[in-house]
């Protein structure tokens, strides 16, 4: 058994995206390579339109959240889910990638 073969016992609960990601490890690269950058472009954005979004309500009060400061916040908080999700798809792929370059090639 290597690293990147789930073992026996764990196979009932080896993910869909587990088992693409192991045996297609360019995929996930890719795909580490598209949430890094991804996470990275939400956060950033996020920092800036909540900061602006803290200056408008304070400005302008309760007439500020009822003129969509309230709504912009609420579409902050998802964005900042969604980053997370590919922050968590990075780390997922991340270590198999890890897991592939560490492993030791099987002798012959």
């Amino acid at each position: 058994m290597t690293a990147m073969q789930p073992a026996a016992s764990d196979s009932k609960q080896t993910t869909l995206l587990k088992t693409l990601l192991i045996r297609h490890p360019w995929v996930a690269f890719l795909l580490m390579g598209a949430s890094f950058l991804i996470t990275g472009l939400i956060s950033l954005n996020l920092i800036y339109l909540f900061h602006a979004n803290i200056e408008f309500v304070i400005a302008n009060g309760i007439m500020g959240l009822r003129d969509g400061g309230l709504q912009q916040l609420g579409e902050l908080l998802i964005s900042g889910y969604l980053g997370m999700a590919f922050y968590v798809l990075f780390k997922a792929c991340e270590k198999v990638v890890v897991d592939r370059v560490l492993e030791r090639p099987a002798k012959h």
